[in-house]
């Protein structure tokens, strides 16, 4: 046991003297003073703390640059760490990297971006964008005019729909046309082009023609006035082997 009080000095700094203490070292101060103080002139590590009976163990490096490392000697930042960490209280940073290419970062509980500016509700698991308390799956919010753009590079934008597993219907743009088409599982169904012109049943509508509607085996167009009789709604107009019917 090695009890000093008030101040001491252990070795030679300029023999650069070393000590091994076995045993519990205890360090206790009464004044404003720092209870232990480590002073390297060179540029050694300030403090290395390792365990270990056979192969010790790094558990702590202080650099002589005032690197901070757990778990690892050669602390590259202010505070590295090689490991898990966890904080029960508030973690405060300018910014944020996650470097690695195959962890996966994960946050327990919500996410707040600039209050509103990207917020993930845990409890609903909304997302909003402008909006700290979003109530849909996706809520974006702001003034002025609002506009959700998807851009791709090389092929078809969108977005799907499903109702269920095996049932989807998409809202696209394809690929260099500038055109908006509808489509269920199976087929385009309806095309508006980027000129005005509408294809039903068709993806290209002549451009002299406004409205084109086109199918395999027979068209039919109907006008309904949900106010009349029964027998009186609806008025057809219909195209088949080359014939034009009218009827009711």
């Amino acid at each position: 046991t090695l009890t000093v009080e008030n101040s001491a000095n252990l070795g030679d700094a300029a023999n650069a003297d070393s000590h091994i203490f076995k045993g519990v070292i205890s360090l206790y101060a009464t004044s404003s003073n720092p209870a232990l103080s480590i002073w390297n002139s060179s540029t050694g590590d300030l403090l290395s703390l390792s365990g270990g009976a056979t192969a010790p163990q790094n558990y702590l490096t202080l650099t002589s640059s005032g690197n901070l490392g757990l778990g690892t000697s050669s602390p590259y930042a202010k505070l590295s760490v090689a490991g898990n960490a966890v904080f029960d209280s508030n973690v405060r940073f300018d910014y944020f990297t996650a470097s690695s290419t195959s962890a996966t970062s994960t946050i327990a509980g919500g996410l707040a971006i600039e209050t509103s500016g990207l917020v993930y509700d845990w409890q609903t698991n909304n997302v909003g964008v402008g909006t700290a308390g979003p109530d849909r799956k996706l809520e974006v919010y702001g003034s002025g005019g609002q506009y959700l753009k998807i851009t791709s590079s090389n092929s078809d934008a969108g977005i799907e729909f499903a109702s269920d597993d095996t049932t989807s219907f998409y809202v696209y743009s394809p690929d260099g046309t500038g055109d908006l088409r509808f489509q269920d599982s199976t087929a385009d169904r309806v095309t508006i082009q980027n000129g005005g012109n509408v294809g039903i049943g068709t993806s290209t509508p002549p451009w002299n023609w406004n409205l084109q509607i086109a199918s395999s085996t027979k068209t039919n167009f109907a006008l309904s006035d949900m106010s009349a009789g029964t027998d009186l709604k609806h008025w057809f107009m219909s195209s088949q082997g080359g014939n034009l019917y009218f009827g009711t």
